[in-house]
């Protein structure tokens, strides 16, 4: 009996190697985990990010050089005198970034979090009508 505890102490311990590897104090490699669903309408776009974890002051959302950047951190707390033996979610920084049409209003971008979904609206900038600019003689 004590050979096959000694097994699976041995597994946990390489499990353990492989995770610290994976996802202890390093940034994950890429963001696959974060799901996006963008969809469309007459007002402008929405884009939905799910973000399950992530708490709202861990996000930083910003419309910079024509695109939208979403980033931030996902932690996920052991309690004390416990030792992690499996994780399944990711956690570290992420970022995510989309390219954005110049027909978006971005002085009037919009984000909120809620139930794990961080939904932003990106609404269309309203059409200039054509007017008739007045020609002066100086």
């Amino acid at each position: 009996m004590l050979s096959n505890w000694q097994d699976v102490e041995r597994t946990f311990r390489s499990l353990e190697r492989q995770m610290n590897r994976s996802f202890f104090g390093s940034e994950p490699q890429s963001t696959d985990w974060l799901d996006a669903t963008v969809t469309s309408d007459e007002a402008g776009l929405n884009v939905a990010l799910h973000v399950p974890g992530v708490l709202e002051e861990n996000l930083r959302v910003t419309v910079e050089d024509g695109a939208l950047v979403v980033s931030g951190e996902r932690t996920i707390e052991v309690p004390k005198g416990y030792r992690p033996r499996l994780r399944e979610r990711e956690a570290g920084k992420f970022s995510r970034s989309f390219r954005l049409s110049s027909q978006i209003d971005v002085e009037s971008v919009v984000a909120s979090l809620k139930e794990g979904v961080l939904t932003v609206h990106l609404p269309k900038r309203k059409e200039l009508k054509a007017r008739q600019v007045v020609v002066t003689a100086s």
